[in-house]
């Protein structure tokens, strides 16, 4: 029998715990209450894929990268591209001024957020002259056809339901490259 591919947490007692690592080509969500460490897993994740040359990405939308990234021990040099590649916003208002400074390859957006709902900020995105090239990807959990059928009349090229089929996302950044 193969062994199932495992991807290293960072943190070796948690791997010996987890027979090596997560389960590779996985999503995962961790939750807990403020202080109990998500972040700081996080970041020793996200740590260990560096050192392997892998690409990662930290999204959060209750901090900063700047400040986590500072508190859990991540270079600051590191919480950002050498050439901008990736951005996080957090908020609907933050997404709209940082694409107008950095418009991205692809956008991956919420449609059920406080305040302005992503069928709106999709709109608003697809009205700014630089959105023409940008790629937008509906994550939700919302997959009923009316809810396919606003995400496209908003002008979402995509729409994927929570939890995303990791390999249909990699799929759809892939043809970006």
């Amino acid at each position: 029998m193969t062994p199932t591919p495992r991807a290293s947490s960072g943190i070796p007692g948690l791997d010996d715990i987890l027979n090596g690592g997560f389960t590779a080509d996985r999503l995962y969500l961790v939750e807990g209450m403020p202080g109990s460490g998500k972040t700081t897993l996080a970041f020793q994740f996200l740590m260990e894929g560096a050192r392997r040359g892998e690409s990662v990405l930290y999204v959060t939308l209750s901090e900063t990268v700047e400040g986590s990234s500072g508190r859990c021990g991540w270079p600051r040099s590191r919480a950002r591209c050498a050439a901008p590649c990736a951005r996080a916003a957090a908020s609907t208002k933050a997404a709209l001024e940082t694409f107008a400074d950095f418009p991205p390859a692809a956008v991956l957006l919420d449609l059920g957020m406080p305040g302005m709902d992503g069928y709106e900020v999709a709109r608003r995105i697809r009205a700014l002259k630089d959105a023409d090239g940008t790629v937008l990807i509906a994550l939700t959990g919302w997959g009923q056809d009316t809810d396919r059928h606003r995400s496209s009349a908003a002008g979402f090229q995509h729409h994927l339901v929570k939890p995303a089929d990791i390999a249909a996302l990699q799929t759809l950044l892939g043809g970006l490259r």
